[in-house]
């Protein structure tokens, strides 16, 4: 059986950024359709995910938080696979998708998790990348996701460990997002460093903690 994908796309204030990500993903021969949710976004964003051919353009009127914003794409999508891509990626490529799309293709994994190799902590912890394709089902059968924030990859990490997801790591080179300062003032990124650096945290302890058993 051939397989379909549903890109989703989570996005805060990515004028500018969004564009690029919607086109590329729209132009993949296997992308079935492309749903882009503005999280409480203020700027141009939903106009611009419009503009480039977004499918579906979700427009929140106040920000719930990554996962919440993932959770409502996926229920929406079509297609038994989800591909999410982060808003504010740079030089996303096609072959960018296609790295993350054959293992799945060629029946090898039920989950890849893109390594942006040219940034250190993704590099470091793979299991925090946005970048993925996993079973729609996965998502949508755990609501709690909605309330996940910026810890929504590490609950995805766990769901699949717990099924015995088969998870294949894919390096992308040459990708990278918009850091964080760039986009927010230096309260909100303090707070969402603190907040996801409790979930990179745990899973660090957990990892040495099976190492040394």
């Amino acid at each position: 059986m051939n397989k379909e994908f549903s890109c989703v796309i989570p996005a805060y204030n990515e004028e500018g950024r969004i564009g690029n990500v919607v086109r590329v993903a729209k132009r993949h021969p296997l992308i079935k359709e492309v749903i882009v949710v503005s999280d409480g976004s203020i700027d141009r964003t939903v106009e611009e995910a419009r503009l480039n051919g977004a499918d579906k353009v979700i427009e929140l009127k106040k920000n719930i938080g990554k996962g919440g914003a993932v959770f409502i794409g996926s229920n929406l999508a079509k297609s038994d696979w989800i591909l999410l891509l982060d808003g504010d990626l740079i030089g996303i490529e096609q072959k960018h998708i296609d790295l993350l799309l054959e293992p799945i293709l060629s029946d090898r994994a039920d989950m890849t998790i893109g390594v942006l190799i040219d940034e250190p902590l993704i590099k470091i912890f793979p299991v925090i990348s946005g970048q993925r394709v996993v079973k729609r089902e996965l998502i949508i059968k755990h609501p709690e996701l909605k309330e996940s924030r910026f810890q929504l990859e590490l609950l995805l990490n766990k769901y699949a460990k717990q099924l015995d997801y088969r998870i294949i790591n894919v390096n992308l080179p040459n990708l990278s997002h918009v850091k964080k300062e760039q986009k927010y003032n230096f309260l909100t990124v303090l707070s969402q460093r603190l907040y996801s650096s409790s979930g990179y945290l745990l899973y660090f302890f957990k990892k040495i903690k099976t190492l040394i058993k």
